[in-house]
């Protein structure tokens, strides 16, 4: 990357606000906007605005890589969004950056990312805004916990950089990665 030329950073995570209001949401809509006077930024999420499969908001760039899905099964994450989101990750492919930062959420998409980061030569980043201990995991997946909670150890060792959203945090990460 030459220095007349701004990086172009892909931020992804698949809610945005204000589309729908969180605290990463409004944190992700924060970063992008500042970010985005240094950086060419792109937004890769779920579709969820009507018309054009891009749209700008100011300086950020939004791509939907995936139509919207619901979140939810009832009051729990959808495996099946997970799922389908993490498999149209693999539209980055298509798209030249020189960095990602995804969310955390909904977790399977960190190892697509991998892959395709690893293939590209470029790093990974992911914020990391929650760490559910097993006892938590198994409280609200019942036995499925279990694996839930292997996901979530597995996919902590994925990245090349870890963002802790909050103290708390940075110190259950520091704890279940030493």
């Amino acid at each position: 990357m030459s220095n007349d030329k701004r990086p172009i950073v892909a931020l992804v995570t698949d809610a945005i606000y204000p589309y729908f209001r969180g605290g990463k949401e409004v944190r992700y809509q924060e970063i992008a906007q500042r970010l985005a006077q240094r950086a060419d930024v792109y937004v890769f999420t779920m579709k969820w605005w009507d018309g054009p499969w891009t749209r700008h908001d100011g300086l950020v760039n939004f791509r939907a890589i995936s139509r919207l899905r619901p979140m939810y099964s009832g009051e729990r994450r959808s495996y099946r969004e997970a799922c389908f989101f993490a498999l149209y990750c693999f539209r980055l492919f298509r798209f030249h950056f020189d960095a990602i930062e995804a969310d955390q959420f909904p977790t399977f998409h960190i190892f697509t990312l991998r892959l395709v980061t690893w293939l590209k030569r470029q790093p990974l980043t992911v914020t990391w805004h929650e760490v559910w201990d097993r006892a938590y995991w198994n409280e609200y997946l019942g036995w499925a916990g279990n694996v839930a909670y292997l996901i979530q150890w597995l996919a902590m060792r994925v990245p090349d950089h870890l963002i802790a959203a909050s103290a708390e945090t940075a110190d259950r990460l520091r704890e279940i990665l030493g």
